[in-house]
């Protein structure tokens, strides 16, 4: 059959040929037989000769001997290959330290016991830019307070380490203290003209521990940029800036249990973490203040009054990268302070 398909490919010439086989093989009917056995015998042959060569083996181009060994335990030098995925979405401007999901408020809750338990604990360290402190029994990292500098308006560095003296006696009347134990404290001038309702006139000191302002203001891309290069860094200013977004560009509620030296009464602080305010014409703007205003953010260099000039034109305003900069407020600080479910209620109720 071989030899009828290979002269069929070689085209019309092959007819002599064949009728020269067939002729062949009725004068010598052995001859064919012959050449086909010695053909079949050869293939069969090549065949068994290529069944009974052995199966190249397969080795890693990295390890020697086929032993499978990884290439990081091996003698081989081979460079490190790390792969680093790093998270930049807008989800990264949330908080780090945050309480329930789903509502923007984190603060004092009551367990399981019906004891009020508070949010911040103060023997845990909180990741953020300021540095972290635990007290005894592991006092493992560097107690560090930071006093808010009204001059400047910006948290720097405190020498000192106790309430007393980050938060020095008033120097002005009708000012109170209020602090949390190894925390933070604050001094603010009170108007109390109405007894069961003091109003803020101004804060005129407050120092914290880097701990504290971890666990209100951190967010999570504030600690990714502090492992990766230590932070935002402002070089015109020298600042390392803290970015967020509050909760959702709104308002993110923190609540802690202080007390007031005073009387030694407890009660609530309340502090609104947020990002910087659309400029509103006619407003007021105390010195160090942040807005927003045609997509871009300006610093108040002095104190603003009433101005009807837009930021990008008024010289006492200057533009700087803040769009996204960590905004704290600080409300006034009655007996139960922020009423997270009496709000939560009003908002079910609305929506």
């Amino acid at each position: 059959m071989q030899l009828q398909l290979k002269e069929k490919i070689s085209g019309t010439v092959v007819a002599p040929a064949m009728v020269r086989n067939q002729e062949e093989q009725e004068v010598n009917p052995m001859a064919h037989t012959l050449k086909a056995s010695l053909m079949y015998f050869t293939s069969l042959f090549l065949a068994l000769f290529l069944v009974a060569l052995p199966a190249p083996k397969v080795y890693s181009a990295t390890c020697e001997q086929g032993t499978g060994m990884p290439p990081f335990l091996g003698e081989q030098n081979i460079d490190p290959n790390v792969l680093l995925m790093i998270d930049n979405s807008a989800s990264m401007l949330d908080l780090a330290a945050v309480g329930k999901t789903g509502i923007c408020y984190d603060g004092p809750e009551e367990d399981a016991n019906g004891v009020i338990a508070e949010s911040y604990d103060n023997t845990k360290a909180y990741s953020g830019p300021f540095r972290p402190y635990r007290p005894l029994p592991y006092n493992d990292l560097e107690d560090v307070w930071y006093g808010y500098n009204l001059a400047t308006g910006r948290f720097e560095k405190s020498t000192y380490s106790t309430v007393a003296d980050n938060c020095p006696a008033p120097v002005v009347g009708s000012t109170e203290l209020y602090y949390v134990d190894g925390a933070m404290c604050m001094r603010a001038q009170v108007d109390k003209t109405d007894p069961l309702n003091w109003k803020f006139v101004a804060i005129t000191a407050f120092a914290a521990r880097g701990n504290f302002l971890n666990w209100a203001a951190a967010t999570k891309f504030d600690i990714e940029k502090k492992v990766l290069t230590g932070g935002k860094y402002d070089s015109v200013n020298n600042d390392i800036l803290m970015e967020s977004r509050g909760c959702l560009d709104h308002r993110y509620v923190k609540k802690i249990g202080v007390v007031l030296a005073s009387d030694s009464t407890n009660k609530y602080l309340t502090l609104g973490i947020t990002i910087p305010a659309d400029w509103r014409n006619g407003a007021d703007y105390p010195a160090h203040s942040v807005v927003k205003n045609n997509g871009k953010a300006y610093y108040a260099l002095s104190d603003i009054s009433a101005s009807a000039t837009p930021p990008a034109s008024d010289p006492n305003w200057q533009e700087r990268d803040y769009i996204d900069l960590t905004q704290i407020e600080i409300f006034e600080v009655p007996e139960q302070g922020f009423m997270v479910e009496a709000c939560q209620d009003a908002l079910e109720e609305m929506s």
